[in-house]
């Protein structure tokens, strides 16, 4: 299927795939389902800090970022930690969740 958006860039499901399929394991888990449907990606640096994780994480929604007439629900969820290596907050999770439910939390 198809997205176009407002600046007139084509993009397809098919490249994720293709990501997905260059960077074996980045996709730690996805669901086309319409009750659950998300994308949710993770580089092993990420989940690196996320085991090392000596603080908190935190969850942030991105409403907008991503639009898709059939799906207006469509949002990028960003999970972070402060990295004590880095000494900053970096991400260790980012899902493309189909609604906000809390199915899609989940």
């Amino acid at each position: 299927r198809r997205i176009k958006s407002e600046n007139n860039a084509m993009s397809d499901i098919g490249v994720l795939a293709s990501i997905d399929a260059m960077n074996p394991g980045l996709t730690v888990s996805s669901s086309l389902k319409s009750n659950d449907g998300h994308v949710i990606i993770q580089t092993p640096g990420m989940k690196e800090v996320m085991l090392q994780k000596a603080n908190a994480l935190q969850t942030d929604t991105i409403m907008g970022f991503v639009k898709d007439k059939k799906i207006p629900t469509l949002n990028v969820t960003c999970t972070s930690t402060f990295s004590e290596t880095l000494q900053c907050y970096v991400p260790v999770l980012v899902g493309i969740l189909f609604g906000m439910s809390t199915i899609h939390y989940h």
